[in-house]
């Protein structure tokens, strides 16, 4: 009786060890934005939810971290960004914290890199980068951050690498028919002239075939000259511009003064999808956004 005792009590022992083993081994993931939140949620579905930092509508370009969000940043152990370009403040975070597994998803060798065109506009800004840091609107560069994401879950957490390559695989025809789909979307106004009061949807167009495109800025907070509005209306009406998108909430002032003696629409388009509930659909519903913006707005001229 005392033995079989004793093998139950040794085998409750052994099952709790290997459950707190098995939690122990599963990292707190903690991602910056919701597009790239949303990827990652995808990759840990059934196995963990990873935790979002900017949870509001301010842009990542100027968020101050709160308190709130130190104390998710203490509580990871994996901090996943887009690139100093975007969330600026990971710069002097990165350099303040240690024991953690930093990942600037920029880095990544596979993704197509796209040069900031505000380098050819002569504009000069504190935070400019050499690269645009939008990676995120090209799909193919979704597919290949899953995968390169995936590789780095599997290393810290290989009880769990069966779950990540069969939700990576899953991602990945998810991701495969959106390009489809959007792209089939696109063809009809791939010659159609249209305005981005900033300039954030490089990507997008490079991978949709869009050639006609022009931004009032390289960044959303920089306040446009005289000598550029004229410039801009300028080239409203040569190109014959049929519509303006600018980032929501607010209508920048500046696009209604475009938009004077022009016959232009003016739409909402935003680049992170800070409207949209955060989780594994929320990519999606923002590609589609992105894709159904441009395509009401300009294809009523075909």
């Amino acid at each position: 009786m005392i033995n079989a005792l004793k093998k139950i009590l040794l085998s409750c022992f052994l099952s709790t060890a290997l459950v707190n083993h098995s939690l122990a081994a599963t990292p707190e993931i903690l991602v910056t934005i919701k597009p790239l939140h949303s990827l990652v949620s995808n990759l840990t579905q059934n196995i963990s939810s990873p935790k979002l930092l900017l949870k509001s509508n301010q842009s990542p370009h100027d968020y101050s971290l709160k308190p709130s969000d130190m104390r998710l940043v203490n509580r990871a152990d994996i901090i996943i960004y887009t690139s100093p370009s975007i969330e600026s403040f990971m710069s002097a975070l990165e350099k303040s914290i240690k024991n953690k597994q930093v990942v600037n998803v920029s880095q990544i060798k596979s993704l197509t890199k796209l040069p900031n065109r505000a380098l050819h506009h002569h504009e000069h800004h504190h935070h400019e980068d050499e690269m645009d840091g939008h990676i995120w609107l090209s799909v193919n560069n979704a597919m290949r951050i899953s995968q390169d994401l995936t590789k780095m879950l599997i290393t810290a957490d290989p009880d769990h690498k069966i779950q990540y390559t069969e939700n990576l695989q899953r991602l990945l025809e998810r991701l495969e028919q959106l390009k489809q789909d959007i792209q089939t979307k696109m063809k009809a106004i791939r010659n159609s002239a249209f305005m981005q009061y900033h300039d954030a949807f490089q990507y997008f167009e490079h991978e949709n075939g869009l050639q006609k495109s022009i931004f009032a800025t390289a960044n959303a907070e920089h306040q446009i000259g005289i000598k550029q509005i004229r410039h801009l209306k300028q080239q409203i009406k040569e190109q014959n511009v049929t519509c303006i998108f600018y980032e929501p909430p607010h209508i920048p002032k500046i696009i209604n003064i475009l938009s004077e003696d022009n016959e232009v629409k003016i739409a909402p388009i935003d680049p992170v999808g800070s409207q949209f509930n955060k989780g594994e659909d929320q990519y999606f519903e923002l590609l589609t956004h992105v894709s159904d913006q441009l395509y009401n707005c300009l294809n009523v001229q075909h």
